[in-house]
């Protein structure tokens, strides 16, 4: 069973889904984080770049950015200052830059995406995860008979099976809901948003509605009517419910943003994540067995292909993501295709699109997974003030050097006379097994000091 908990405290609103009693994925929102991916806006153009970029006000603190030269921008007249334009985001903003933005908009329902470009395509187009023939020429020629003028469908992986009622019921609620929009985008005030949620977790709650979930549960009864109109519109689920005892996630979520990951063999994974990639090694660790290396290495290598498919949707990690397998005795041309189909199988679980891109003669993997939101990581932890977010801290013996050289330029001026060093207990240590210092100066520990904390003043 497939279960939707949402989790509510003045703080974070956590939204987890749980298969089998396991945590698969986990959507945390806060006010500060919060996602408008899919907001459609009657915006206002602030700046022209070169005739490619168009910054664009949408009531955010950065302007959002267009660029000009892609094809969803294809058909719009030229801009300049001060026009009124109708956009809808495409990802959020980051530390160095606003929202991206685009003119193509897509209205998103649980069987399609109705959508309008600025040149009125009418394109049908079918979801690639259904891959019966049948079913998509079926789809293709329903779809077109029902697409609506100057709009255009994509079929969602959800349709395969539904039927043509549902379909066209669909249609209609989404191109009601369209035409409405377009029509008060010609008169809003710039800016405004037209179409999105002022819920935080609107879009989370929508996000894993479309893997088949069949329950959802709450802890917050004042949510419940929102919730269960959502949830009945978007994906046809009556079972809401409120419980205050749900699944602690807080516990989950300190076991995930570990680096390393046991597996039940023995064997454990390390993952390091940066801004450039993530990088995944896999480890025999306390693994053992009296079969062969390249046995070994297979069953290691397949026990961890799982889990790791499992590790990147629960921590949510995008981009390059490079995975060192166990490296095995086999020629180049005997590549372990029970391990490349395994790994490839399980990747297609994460509705999140991830793509193997090389798999080199070392078992050394490299993929992509689209951007969707930040990752677990980014979310819920900030860089370290003393190791600015490296993981790791200069050394006792680094900060007594330092401390010594400001002594020593202290002395120089001529000015003073005895200091006083209050440092960190492992620094102070260094520090009074040098016979000089206690000529240059008094050294004390100080309370509760961190390594790189210390402080030099005269007596």
């Amino acid at each position: 069973m497939k279960q939707i908990q949402l989790d509510f405290s003045p703080f974070i609103t956590k939204c987890a889904l749980v298969e089998d009693n396991r945590l698969t994925e986990l959507i945390i929102s806060t006010n500060a984080t919060k996602s408008i991916v899919g907001n459609i806006y009657a915006a206002k153009v602030m700046d022209v770049a070169r005739g490619r970029f168009a910054f664009i006000s949408i009531g955010e603190p950065k302007n959002g950015f267009l660029q000009l030269d892609d094809y969803r921008q294809s058909g719009i007249s030229s801009l300049s200052n001060g026009k009124r334009i109708l956009v809808q985001v495409l990802r959020d903003e980051t530390s160095d830059k606003g929202a991206m933005l685009s003119c193509s908009l897509s209205f998103l329902g649980r069987l399609l995406v109705l959508t309008k470009s600025p040149t009125n395509d009418s394109l049908i187009a079918v979801s690639n995860k259904i891959t019966c023939k049948t079913s998509r020429e079926r789809l293709k020629r329903l779809c077109e008979g029902l697409c609506p003028e100057n709009f255009g469908i994509i079929v969602r992986t959800e349709a395969e099976n539904a039927s043509a009622s549902e379909i066209q019921s669909e249609i209609n609620r989404l191109h009601k809901e369209a035409l409405e929009i377009l029509e008060k985008a010609k008169i809003a005030p710039m800016p405004t948003m037209l179409y999105g949620s002022d819920k935080i977790y609107a879009r989370a709650l929508k996000d894993l509605l479309d893997v088949g979930v069949t329950q959802i549960v709450t802890n917050d009864k004042d949510e419940l009517p929102y919730i269960r109109a959502l949830a009945a519109d978007y994906a046809n689920v009556s079972d809401v419910s409120y419980s205050r005892e749900l699944r602690d996630t807080n516990s989950d979520i300190t076991q995930t943003l570990r680096q390393k990951v046991w597996l039940k063999s023995g064997a454990y994974l390390l993952i390091e994540e940066s801004a450039a990639c993530t990088y995944i090694d896999v480890n025999t660790g306390k693994f053992s067995s009296n079969k062969s290396p390249a046995t070994v290495a297979n069953l290691v290598n397949i026990e961890a292909a799982k889990e790791i498919a499992v590790q990147i949707r629960l921590r949510n990690i995008s981009g390059v993501i490079i995975v060192d397998f166990i490296g095995s005795q086999l020629d180049s041309d005997e590549r372990p295709s029970e391990l490349e189909q395994s790994f490839k199988s399980v990747l297609q679980n994460d509705r999140t699109p991830a793509t193997v891109t090389d798999w080199s003669e070392l078992n050394v993997v490299m993929l992509t997974r689209k951007y969707s939101r930040a990752s677990l990581k980014n979310t819920l932890t900030n860089d370290c003030s003393t190791c600015a977010g490296s993981g790791r801290m200069l050394s006792a013996t680094f900060f007594a050097d330092k401390i010594y050289a400001e002594i020593i330029n202290i002395y120089s001026g001529g000015f003073c006379g005895k200091i006083r060093v209050d440092a960190h207990e492992d620094i102070v240590k260094i520090l009074k097994n040098e016979p000089k210092m206690a000529e240059l100066a008094e050294v004390k520990a100080a309370r509760n000091a961190k390594i790189g904390f210390y402080e030099i003043r005269s007596k």
